[in-house]
């Protein structure tokens, strides 16, 4: 409501000369469209509060300790699905390879991220044609990129915590995007990553049931495109 009544202070000097009804009917105008963009952005942190002075640090997806692993998946792009073996591997201290093959060996794609203070160093060493369209490559980088954030690429500038359930949420801030990550403080693990941007929209990333520092399923989804992406740990 107080954007609301700031859209109409900034306007009412174009109001002035409007008859009483017209007036009305402009600000009443003016409020529903005012009220409208506030509902499009997602409130993420709703009965989270804000933690002073905290020392905490986000919590990696993929630990210090990780080398590489391998997942059974499903990618799902405007209604046509992709199925086979998705390779997660660590080839330096702070770059990853995600490799994604059939399982007659055919490669969907074939992506390298070194993620930096705000965003990523990304290197496409193939991605299918079927897949290189729009901003698939992009989404695809931005979604694997929060994957393997470090523990602490940069301090996160806003700590919350939830009050029912303990749960502690980080906003870090991204070029394209500020994603929130939630973290299960008792075993200092991410449990989903929330952001929206203009490239993918609304997004989230649901991790769970960790073995062995691993989450055992994650589940990715993007508004645009309908992109979705199912992994499920193989060992």
């Amino acid at each position: 409501m107080i954007k609301s009544l700031k859209i109409i202070y900034w306007a009412s000097p174009f109001i002035i000369k409007l008859s009483n009804y017209q007036t009305i009917k402009l600000l009443f105008s003016i409020t529903i469209f005012s009220l409208l963009l506030t509902s499009c952005s997602p409130n993420y942190l709703k009965g989270y509060t804000k933690l002073e002075n905290t020392d905490l640090i986000k919590s990696a997806v993929f630990d210090n300790n990780f080398k590489k692993a391998t997942y059974k998946t499903k990618l799902t792009l405007m209604g046509n699905q992709l199925s086979g073996i998705l390779l997660v591997k660590k080839t330096k201290e702070d770059e990853f390879r995600f490799v994604f093959v059939s399982e007659i060996g055919i490669k969907y794609f074939d992506l390298g991220i070194k993620p930096t203070t705000d965003t990523y160093l990304e290197t496409t060493h193939y991605l299918m044609p079927a897949l290189n369209k729009g901003n698939v490559e992009q989404i695809l980088f931005d979604d694997f990129g929060k994957l393997v954030k470090p523990s602490q690429a940069k301090p996160a500038q806003t700590f919350f915590r939830n009050k029912t359930t303990g749960i502690i949420a980080f906003e870090l801030d991204e070029i394209n995007s500020k994603p929130i990550f939630f973290m299960d403080i008792e075993n200092n693990k991410t449990e989903k990553i929330a952001w929206k941007s203009k490239i993918s929209g609304k997004s989230q990333i649901l991790l769970f049931n960790y073995k062995n520092s691993l989450p055992a399923k994650i589940e990715i989804e993007n508004k645009k495109y309908g992109l979705g992406i199912v992994m499920k740990l193989f060992f």
